[in-house]
């Protein structure tokens, strides 16, 4: 009852909402004396300035404040496109055409705010709880619920199935290597070398799944470096990239070439802030994702010449 009510007020926006119907049943069901009010705009003010209402709104009850994709806040969304779910304990909301577009085009399949409370490492060592926890067609009917809701409101396919993009990824990822100097493995601002070809080698040669956890764990270093040295008044505009750059990670599927997205992040980089700012975030996010690869590498090595020599007490 609260819940209809509240929606059927969010639904009205700014216009007008019947006083006998909506308006005092939901003040009386939020501790809202309506005799008070003579007025119904004064009633309605009073219920949306109420903490009780605040209470009912979907931010507080979720998790999460915004869509994932569009980034409008969910009390914003329309009640009909909301969709809400539980997962993991927690009760999220994302606009249901956001969702279905995810799943059915895009190939998305992890929650989106994963992110938010663990870390991609985890899944290396604990890929199976990960699957658990975060895999959205891991939750017991999940999936068919959304592609309901989405039939039900009459959500088509309209965006642009990725899978058309035929540019090849490797190509573009190494124009941006050239971009940075005459020498396709140019020096970054602190005078070292970036050499690319142990980048290029694992990226071929190992799962996209595993690639975007060394992206993530790059960009999560970039976000922490460049919070601190980037002008305040983009370092907002930043932050908010990167972290929609994380979220669009967890749509990573066997199909992804990763040189692509690789490259879509370093041209949003490029596009989006002056030259300078632009090839130092480009230079850095290459060479951190270089350094953690190759640390990953060093640190098989290590663990598989212990195996192959154990210690041995004497």
């Amino acid at each position: 009852m609260e819940v209809e009510l509240i929606n059927t007020l969010r639904a009205s926006r700014d216009g007008r909402v019947s006083r006998k119907y909506v308006l005092d049943p939901l003040a009386r069901l939020l501790g809202i004396n309506p005799r008070k009010y003579k007025r119904w705009h004064q009633l309605k003010d009073a219920i949306l300035n109420s903490d009780a209402y605040s209470r009912m709104l979907p931010s507080g009850r979720c998790e999460n404040a915004s869509d994932p994709v569009t980034l409008d806040l969910i009390d914003d969304i329309d009640p009909n496109m909301l969709f809400e779910w539980i997962q993991n304990g927690k009760r999220y909301a994302a606009d249901i055409r956001s969702l279905y577009h995810m799943i059915n085009l895009k190939g998305h399949v992890w929650l989106p705010w994963a992110i938010d409370t663990d870390s991609g490492v985890s899944f290396s060592f604990d890929c199976e709880g990960y699957i658990k926890r975060y895999d959205l067609k891991a939750q017991d009917g999940l999936v068919q619920k959304i592609n309901e809701h989405a039939d039900r409101v009459g959500v088509e396919l309209t965006w642009a199935n990725p899978a058309n993009n035929i540019e090849n990824g490797k190509y573009r990822f190494e124009r941006h290597m050239e971009s940075f100097d005459d020498n396709a493995h140019g020096s970054n601002s602190f005078g070292q070398y970036m050499y690319t070809d142990h980048i290029i080698r694992t990226i071929d040669d190992t799962s996209p799944w595993i690639s975007s956890i060394y992206v993530v764990l790059t960009i999560e270093q970039i976000m922490i470096y460049f919070n601190r040295i980037l002008p305040r008044h983009i370092r907002h505009t930043f932050k908010n990239m990167c972290h929609r750059q994380m979220i669009s990670l967890n749509s990573v599927d066997h199909n992804t070439d990763m040189f692509n997205v690789v490259a879509d992040f370093l041209t949003e980089y490029h596009d989006s802030f002056e030259r300078d700012i632009a090839f130092g975030i480009m230079r850095y996010f290459v060479m951190t994702l270089g350094e953690i690869i190759q640390s990953e590498q060093d640190q098989r090595v290590q663990d598989t010449n212990l195996e192959s020599h154990p210690l041995i007490d004497t």
